[in-house]
């Protein structure tokens, strides 16, 4: 009698689904409009310097000129070109937006697998930090991480991105106590996998979707908050073309250019809306009925 090795296969994971995904996103309601209008704002920052016509740091012409002929926009109080500050204030934006977010998932997401698989003593301590810093009014921690690395476009989208590490784990926490006691993790166990690479290989993948709609929220969070600190004076330190800026230093003007607050205010209220509809359209694709909400300390 003849004896056969036979190969054990490892166990099959259920992962998101990647076969219609780009489908059902495009078939719903807000995903396409939103995907379309930010990528017309992903040019926009990307061709900047082709786009805009002015430099955005210097005197193109008199100061608080109305809309018409060479200004589109019209100047600001030091005559520099409006249009040209706000095209360049797209790049600032998205790139706060994309660190903060990015800083947010890499640090949060292992944090939190590690969290809900690991538990016990770990797990608290974890648990205890988050709550401590999403406790904080997220104005407030805001500026004590900026009044401590100073100001900056890169120490602002640090302070983001920290204050919005929590929530990422969080979710990636409670998405990892959901699958850790499924078969096919229990599975992977037994065969000898280690910690590490159940984390890594069968949990994190499996906890993308809620995940990739956070990172979205996230984003959108970070540039309205971006936006609000350099409205304050604590954000982008001037003359660096930020929205927030813009919409501050408008104010004592708004009788003479009007148009000075009204195009920073629409181009923000628009990638926001946008960011907003592309993670409507990404629960639905990924099938995750409601996301996270991004906030930076207690604020979401």
């Amino acid at each position: 009698m003849t004896t056969t090795d036979t190969a054990v296969a490892p166990p099959t994971q259920p992962r998101v689904a990647r076969a219609g995904v780009v489908g059902k996103f495009l078939r719903s309601t807000t995903g396409p409009i939103g995907a379309g209008v930010m990528g017309i704002l992903l040019l926009v920052a990307l061709g900047a310097d082709l786009i805009a016509p002015y430099d955005p740091l210097a005197r193109a012409g008199a100061a608080l000129q109305q809309p018409g002929g060479e200004f589109w926009f019209g100047t600001d109080e030091l005559g520099r070109d409006i249009f040209s500050r706000v095209v360049h204030g797209t790049r600032l934006s998205l790139q706060t937006a994309v660190g903060a977010a990015a800083f947010a998932g890499v640090v949060g997401l292992p944090l939190g697998v590690l969290a809900g698989y690991v538990g016990g003593a770990t797990d608290a301590i974890l648990m205890r930090i988050t709550d401590f810093v999403l406790a904080v009014p997220g104005i407030l921690f805001a500026l004590v991480v900026v009044a401590v690395l100073g100001s900056g476009v890169w120490n602002l989208t640090l302070a983001i991105g920290i204050g919005a590490t929590p929530t990422f784990i969080r979710l990636a926490r409670a998405s990892t106590l959901s699958l850790r006691e499924q078969e096919y993790v229990l599975a992977a166990r037994s065969m000898g996998a280690s910690p590490f690479d159940i984390m890594a290989r069968t949990i994190t993948p499996n906890i993308m979707g809620p995940i990739i709609v956070q990172i979205i929220v996230t984003a959108s969070v970070a540039i309205l908050v971006a936006a609000a600190l350099s409205f304050v004076g604590l954000g982008t330190p001037p003359p660096a073309p930020s929205w927030g800026g813009m919409l501050q230093s408008s104010r004592a003007y708004l009788f003479q250019q009007v148009w000075y607050a009204v195009l920073p205010g629409v181009v923000l209220a628009v990638t926001i809306a946008a960011l907003d509809a592309i993670g409507r359209g990404m629960q639905v694709a990924l099938g995750t009925r409601t996301a996270g909400r991004a906030k930076v300390g207690g604020m979401g």
